[in-house]
């Protein structure tokens, strides 16, 4: 569950927003993408007009914020990383 918010939130981010936060260190790049994640985008204009659509998108930008700040500090500790995490670091990275 957690997994669809972080994609649900990095899905409505404008791909310029990721590509500009991709530089040579994977923590920083991690770091810089939790922040552009729960930037204003104006997708709720766009997504959150249902009943609970702002809080389910607020919810869910919170949460990949909180994923990707705990995945850089996990990088940074040189702690070992699951292949899955290895991966979406390697993809932030655009390797």
């Amino acid at each position: 569950m957690t997994i669809a918010f972080l994609y649900l939130a990095i899905a409505f981010l404008p791909s310029t927003a990721l590509a500009d936060t991709v530089k040579t260190n994977t923590a920083d790049s991690t770091k810089q993408a939790a922040q552009e994640v729960i930037k204003d985008t104006g997708v709720k204009d766009q997504f959150g007009k249902s009943a609970n659509g702002e809080q389910l998108l607020d919810n869910a930008q919170d949460k990949a914020n909180e994923k990707l700040n705990n995945l850089a500090d996990k990088k940074k500790s040189g702690e070992d990383l699951p292949n899955s995490e290895k991966l979406f670091l390697k993809n932030l990275q655009g390797q």
